[in-house]
């Protein structure tokens, strides 16, 4: 608006300007952001079958897992939070937050939730998880080999199925797409080049 009254040779203070847009209500039209797609399917590897079958509870802890992956739109850019859920105390026993969609994201919250659980993890464990590239990386599907986890994934488009995941998501994630503004705002710590998220009220 400056700008185009500049252009008309009409002179006036850009603060001028900002101040008469806002009594007005008037703001510059923007590009919204297009949001991300968290689960992008792995359309050349196997899918395991669903041995939840929405039934979102269980009997003992370290029974059932259910892994997903969210984000928060800030004033930065997106940020996304993958974790890992205990179905029996709806815990977050191991969670990261990070400025990309790699699998090294949901790779790290499974190994806070392993190590969260050292010892007490045994041959009856359930990971859930989506289709997503992610959970079918040869690093994580190794992972959970490793310590004797059965996988299982929800089925394509199965609304009620997202959304009893979402139910899991910590507070100010339980949303996709909230800004932060709304919740406790993120501590950024660097750690060599890339920075690391810590969510002030993030539970675990």
């Amino acid at each position: 608006m400056w700008l185009q009254l500049r252009r008309e040779g009409i002179e006036v203070a850009r603060c001028t300007v900002e101040r008469l847009m806002s009594e007005l209500g008037i703001a510059g039209a923007a590009a919204q952001r297009k949001k991300p797609r968290t689960t992008v399917p792995d359309a050349t590897g196997a899918r395991p079958a669903d041995l939840l079958e929405r039934d979102f509870t269980a009997a003992a802890p370290n029974r059932r897992w259910v892994a997903d992956i969210t984000y928060v739109d800030t004033a930065c850019g997106f940020s996304y939070t993958a974790f890992v859920t205990d179905l029996f105390s709806r815990k977050i026993v191991g969670w990261q937050v990070a400025d990309h969609l790699r699998a090294g994201l949901a790779l790290d919250a499974l190994e806070m939730a392993i190590f969260s659980r050292q010892g007490q993890i045994g041959d009856q464990l359930v990971h859930h998880s989506d289709r997503g590239v992610q959970y079918t990386s040869i690093h994580y599907t190794q992972r959970l080999e490793d310590i004797g986890a059965v996988r299982s994934v929800g089925s394509k488009g199965d609304s009620y199925e997202v959304s009893r995941r979402r139910e899991s998501h910590p507070p100010p994630l339980a949303e996709p797409c909230v800004t932060v503004s709304r919740y406790t705002a993120p501590i950024v710590e660097p750690v060599g080049n890339a920075p690391c998220r810590q969510w002030a009220n993030m539970p675990g």
